[in-house]
C-alpha cells in the first residue's frame, strides 16, 4: 500500500514540475507611481504564446505571482436581439467530467459569439468550441478557455463566448467543464448578429515573398514567409498599379503551427477565400490566425498576372492589466506547451478598472535560464527526475515479472 502511495505522489510531482515550464523571460518597464497599468505584449512575446495566450505569468522581484487580466485591444458591436440556436445534443460525460452540447445553425448565419444560458452556479467554467458543416470534419474555433459566470436572475446564469472567427458552420459543438466537477446543465444557446469590430493594430515585420506565374496556367502562386510564427489579424496586399481588376484568391497556411488531427484541426488551417479588387485597399481580417508560411493563390484566368509589390501584416494589440507598485521590479515568464489559463479573482472586477490606462513596455525577450518553475518554488534537478522515472519503470517491470511468475506457479 505504501509503495502505491509513493508511486502516485512521485508521478504527480513529476507532472506538476514539467507542466509549469516556461521557455522565455522578459522584464517589465519600471513605473514611478502605483496603480493599474497596461503591460503591452509586443509581437516578440505573443509569437511565442499558444492560441488564446494562456501560457504567460507575471511576477515581482520576490517571485510572487501577480494577478492580471488579459485584454485585447478591440471592441465588438452586435445587434441587441438574441437569436436562438437549436440544441440537438446535450450530454454529460461522467468519466471525462464535461458536458457536450451540439447546436445547429439551420440558416447558416454568420456567427462570431455564443451565449450559454444555464442554471445558477459558482463554478469557474472552461469551454472549447469547434465547428463543422458535416459533423465529420471539425475545426477548432476556440481552444479551452476560462470563462467567469455572470448571474442574470436568481436561478439563471450565463457565459458569453466572444472572439470566435466569423463563420457560418452548420454545427457548433461546445464542450464545457467546471473546476468543481459540476454537471452544468445548459438550457439554451443564443448568439447576437455581428455588426462590426473596432480594432487597434501593430504592424509586424514585413515577410519575405516570392511570386510564380508559370507553374500553374492561369494562376499566380505567391509564397509568403515570416521569420517566426506570428498571430496575424490583418493582411494588406498591394499590387503594381493596374486598372480594372477583379479576381478570386485564396490563402492557405502551409506550416505546422496549430493542432491537426484526423478529423479535427485548428480553424486557421482552413483555406480562406477572397476577392481582389482594383477599387479597394485589399485588406483582409482574421481571428486567432497563427502562421509562419503561407501560400497565396490568385486566379488570373486569361488576364495578365497581377504583380504583387508588398505584403503587410498586422497584429491586434494585447495587454496584461495588472496592479503594479512604484519602483518595484517585475518580469514575465511565458511560452509553455501545457500551462493552462490562470484563474484570478481579478477577472471578476474587470468593470471596476478604467479602460484608459498607462502603457508600459516589456524588455528584450531572453531564454528563461530557470526553466523549471512551479508555484511551490521546489527546484528539482532534471537528472534527478529522469532517475526517478527510470527507477519507477524498472520497479513496475519487476512487479509485473513477479506477478506472472506467481501465476505460473
Amino acid at each position: 500500500m505504501k509503495k502505491n502511495i509513493l508511486f502516485f505522489i512521485l508521478i504527480i510531482l513529476i507532472q506538476n514540475t514539467f507542466s509549469q515550464e516556461f521557455n522565455w523571460r522578459a522584464t517589465v518597464e519600471k513605473i514611478d507611481s502605483s496603480g493599474f497599468y497596461n503591460i503591452y505584449l509586443n509581437p516578440d512575446v505573443t509569437s511565442r504564446l499558444r492560441y488564446e495566450l494562456p501560457d504567460i505569468r507575471l511576477f515581482d522581484n520576490h517571485n510572487t505571482e501577480i494577478p492580471y487580466i488579459l485584454r485585447l485591444d478591440r471592441k465588438h458591436n452586435y445587434s441587441k436581439k438574441l437569436k436562438k440556436l437549436d440544441i440537438i445534443k446535450n450530454k454529460y460525460f461522467i468519466r471525462k467530467g464535461l458536458r457536450q452540447i451540439l447546436v445547429e445553425n439551420k440558416r447558416k448565419e454568420e456567427i462570431s459569439n455564443l451565449i450559454l444560458n444555464f442554471e445558477k452556479t459558482n463554478a469557474i467554467i472552461t469551454a472549447k468550441i469547434i465547428g463543422s458543416n458535416n459533423k465529420k470534419d471539425w475545426y477548432i474555433l476556440k481552444n479551452s478557455s476560462v470563462f467567469h459566470v455572470e448571474t442574470k436572475k436568481e436561478k439563471q446564469a450565463e457565459i458569453i463566448i466572444e472572439d470566435l472567427p466569423l463563420t457560418n458552420f452548420k454545427f457548433f459543438k461546445i464542450e464545457i467543464s467546471s473546476n468543481n466537477k459540476e454537471k452544468l446543465f445548459v438550457k439554451k444557446v443564443f448568439y447576437k448578429q455581428h455588426l462590426h469590430s473596432e480594432q487597434n493594430f501593430m504592424q509586424l515585420v514585413s515577410p519575405f515573398f516570392s511570386q510564380d506565374n508559370t507553374t500553374i496556367k492561369g494562376k499566380s502562386i505567391i509564397t509568403i514567409k515570416f521569420k517566426q510564427p506570428e498571430f496575424i489579424d490583418k493582411m494588406r496586399f498591394r499590387f503594381r498599379e493596374t486598372n480594372y481588376f477583379l479576381r478570386k484568391a485564396n490563402l492557405l497556411k502551409i506550416d505546422s503551427v496549430g493542432e491537426k488531427k484526423f478529423h479535427l484541426q485548428q480553424y486557421d488551417r482552413k483555406k480562406f477565400q477572397f476577392v481582389l479588387n482594383s477599387t479597394t485597399n485589399n485588406e483582409f481580417f482574421f481571428t486567432n490566425f497563427k502562421a509562419q508560411q503561407l501560400r497565396f493563390e490568385i486566379e488570373n484566368q486569361d488576364d495578365a498576372p497581377l504583380e504583387l509589390i508588398s505584403v503587410r501584416a498586422f497584429q491586434q494589440n494585447a495587454y496584461l492589466i495588472a496592479h503594479l507598485e512604484a519602483n518595484k521590479d517585475y518580469y514575465i515568464l511565458f511560452g509553455s506547451s501545457r500551462t493552462a489559463s490562470p484563474l484570478y479573482d481579478l477577472n471578476y472586477f474587470t468593470d471596476s478598472i478604467p479602460l484608459e490606462l498607462t502603457k508600459v513596455e516589456v524588455g528584450k525577450v531572453a531564454i528563461n535560464q530557470d526553466k523549471l518553475y512551479n508555484k511551490t518554488k521546489i527546484k528539482i534537478p532534471i537528472y534527478f527526475l529522469w532517475s526517478i522515472t527510470i527507477g519507477l519503470a524498472a520497479f513496475l517491470a519487476f512487479m509485473v515479472f513477479k506477478m506472472f511468475k506467481k501465476m505460473n506457479l
